[in-house]
């Protein structure tokens, strides 16, 4: 797969997310932490198989804008983890904490089908440095995502996999 063809596909699956989709609030406790992080995981190394950058036409037409002026375009990385599964992660740097909860907040509206888990996205000494969510999300090669914001920046983790996932998001706290 070239990273071409994905850039193209990434970018009509974001334009089409949000088509009657609606999320909800669970009764679930909101740690911050991940609701699979009690499981013991096997060793999983994961293979970045393509990158680029996308712009979510969407949350374009609903005005947001990374730093890219005028558009919201996010960095992509797609992996494929030892267990045969791919993932894609996403990345925006908004000019602000705020502006970045805010989109958030709206990808969970607008892209989410549920919400398993969410709260505040701690650092590695408790402090808080943004949201965080566990969602689930009927995608194209995904049922489950992750996101976060750490300060400005915006992370999505897709996957069908949600304990891969959460694997994945521990490499990006790094």
């Amino acid at each position: 797969m070239n990273s071409a063809t994905t850039k193209v596909s990434l970018v009509l699956l974001i334009g089409s997310l949000g088509t009657g989709v609606h999320a909800f609030q669970s009764n679930a406790p909101s740690n911050g932490k991940p609701a699979e992080a009690a499981r013991t995981r096997r060793d999983l190394t994961f293979e970045s198989v393509s990158m680029g950058e996308i712009i979510d036409t969407e949350a374009t037409d609903a005005g947001f804008e990374s730093f890219e002026a005028g558009k919201a375009k996010l960095a992509f990385t797609a992996f494929k983890a030892s267990d045969g599964e791919v993932l894609t992660v996403q990345h925006g740097r908004f000019g602000t904490p705020d502006e970045a909860s805010r989109y958030f907040h709206w990808v969970i509206q607008k892209r989410a089908t549920g919400i398993l888990n969410q709260g505040s996205k701690l650092d590695k000494n408790g402090r808080v440095i943004g949201v965080r969510a566990e969602v689930v999300v009927k995608l194209p090669g995904a049922s489950s995502a992750i996101l976060w914001t750490n300060n400005q920046h915006f992370f999505v983790v897709f996957s069908p996999s949600q304990s891969d996932a959460v694997e994945l998001e521990k490499r990006y706290e790094r």
